[in-house]
């Protein structure tokens, strides 16, 4: 259990378009952050992991929802 991974995680802005606003790029940024904050990443693969070492695998459903990733 020591050797678990903490499934920490960061996100990183990539703009390929210049003409876009400081703005747009805040909007858009803040929306990804939120969408990964409440899928509770840590959490959920947390969970996953001991299932994986105690049943030796896991099978979930990937369900995309408008502002979360439910599984």
């Amino acid at each position: 259990m020591a050797y678990l991974y903490r499934y920490d995680w960061f996100l990183t802005p990539y703009v390929q378009e210049s003409e876009l606003s400081p703005e747009k790029i805040k909007t858009s940024f803040y929306k990804a952050l939120n969408y990964l904050d409440n899928f509770e990443i840590k959490k959920f693969f947390g969970e996953v992991a001991l299932k994986v070492i105690r049943y030796g695998c896991y099978y979930g459903y990937c369900i995309p929802q408008d502002d979360r990733m439910v599984i």
